[in-house]
This record gives C-alpha cells, sequence and structure tokens, in this order.
C-alpha cells in the first residue's frame, strides 16, 4: 500500500481529514517530557496511533524524530502527548 493512502487512512481513522494542516511535525521548544496533564482514558487508541506512525516511518524519514519522541510515552501517554500525536496527523495531511 502506498505510504500516502495509509497516511489518509491513519488521518480517516482519527477523524482529522476536516483539520487543518500545519507545516512542522511538532511544536518548536516542546515540552512532552515535562507534561502535566492527565493521563488518557485510553491509552491503547494512543499505542495504537504512534504504532501506525513507527511503521509509516519506513517512507517517511522525516517523522522519525517526532515519532521517537512519543514513542517514549506509550507507557503512560498524557492528554499532552495525544495533542501532539494528532499535531504530526494534521502534518501529514498537509503533505499527503
Amino acid at each position: 500500500m502506498p505510504a500516502q493512502i495509509y497516511a489518509l487512512e491513519i488521518i480517516d481513522e482519527c477523524g482529522l481529514l476536516g483539520a487543518k494542516s500545519t507545516n512542522f511535525p511538532i511544536a518548536e521548544n516542546h515540552k512532552l517530557v515535562l507534561a502535566s496533564g492527565r493521563d488518557l482514558n485510553d491509552a491503547t487508541r494512543y499505542r495504537r496511533l504512534v504504532g501506525h506512525l513507527i511503521y509509516l516511518t519506513i517512507t517517511r524519514p522525516d517523522l522519525t524524530y517526532v515519532v521517537h519522541i512519543l514513542s517514549q510515552f506509550m507507557h503512560s501517554p498524557k492528554d499532552d502527548h495525544m495533542d501532539a500525536t494528532q499535531r504530526v496527523l494534521c502534518y501529514l495531511k498537509g503533505i499527503a
């Protein structure tokens, strides 16, 4: 399956097809390590989404850094981590 189609399927699965795209996959000077929000109610969704992004890095090396950062929080993701993951999807939408 081509990478663009796979990326669009991930975006559609998360319900972000109508979201505005971004120019960068992660915010400059991000503070994800210091995230102090509440834990996600459904960490499985976050883990599944990051797993999809890990697979996508095979053909999209520009995502490698941000996916590496996001994968560090698989054990206990917070709302800020999910927001950052959704930003990556908005970035993908803009370049897919």
